[in-house]
Formats: C-alpha cells, structure tokens, sequence
C-alpha cells in the first residue's frame, strides 16, 4: 500500500514519522514567525 512509486516513508505511528512531522512543522512555525517579523518590525 505505497501512496507514491519512489517515495519511501516511515510507517505512520512510528517514533520516526512522529519525529519528521514534529521537526516539519517547528520549521513551518519558525518560518512564519521570520516572516511576520519581517513584515510587521516594529512590534519587535
């Protein structure tokens, strides 16, 4: 059950998935937040 021919990804559950999805969205978080800096100085 492969939802993509080349892509290999952990199994959904594992320490590893959970890992790549936690450090995947502190990095969207980080991103936005240097972005509303970036846009809005003057509150910093």
């Amino acid at each position: 059950m492969s939802f993509a021919g080349s892509f290999t990804a952990p199994s959904i559950g594992s320490k590893t998935f959970n890992l790549m999805i936690a450090l995947f969205i502190t990095a969207v978080a980080v991103f936005l937040y240097m972005v509303y800096v970036l846009i809005k100085p003057e509150k910093f």
